[in-house]
C-alpha cells in the first residue's frame, strides 16, 4: 500500500520549453530583458527602485514609445532625478512599494556609495 500511495498521490512534474523573442533592454546593473512583441506605444510601465540607473526607463520610452512611471524613495536617487533632463513619457514617483500602505523609516547604506536604502537598521547605518 505504501507503493501505491506514494505512486497515486505523487504530484506530476510538468515542464514546458517556450521559446520567445526577447532583448535586453538598458545597462548589464540596471537592465532587464523584455518580449518586444508585448510592448508598443500604448504600453504603461511602472519601473521600481530607479536608484541612478534608469537605462533601462529610457530604452523602453525611446525604442516603443512606453509611458514609463519610475519610483524610488531614496534621498541619493531622488536627488539624481532632480539633475537629469528626462523626456515626456518618463514621470517620477519619489516613493517605495510595500506590503501595506503607510510610512516607512528607511536606513541609509553602512557604504556611503551606495544607493539603496533599507527598511532594517544595519549595522554601520
Amino acid at each position: 500500500m505504501g507503493l501505491w500511495r506514494r505512486l497515486v498521490t505523487r504530484t506530476p512534474r510538468l515542464t514546458a520549453d517556450v521559446q520567445v523573442d526577447k532583448v535586453h533592454l538598458g545597462s548589464t546593473y540596471g537592465g532587464y530583458a523584455v518580449v518586444p512583441a508585448l510592448l508598443s506605444e500604448d504600453s504603461v510601465v511602472y519601473s521600481f527602485g530607479v536608484g541612478e540607473d534608469a537605462t533601462f526607463d529610457l530604452a523602453l520610452i525611446h525604442r516603443f514609445g512606453a509611458q514609463v512611471h519610475g519610483f524610488d524613495p531614496t534621498p541619493r536617487s531622488r536627488a539624481w532625478v532632480e539633475r537629469q533632463q528626462w523626456p515626456p513619457q518618463w514621470r517620477f514617483h519619489p516613493m517605495g512599494v510595500a506590503g501595506s500602505d503607510g510610512e516607512l523609516t528607511l536606513h541609509a547604506p553602512p557604504d556611503p556609495t551606495h544607493v539603496s536604502f533599507s527598511p532594517v537598521a544595519r549595522k554601520g547605518s
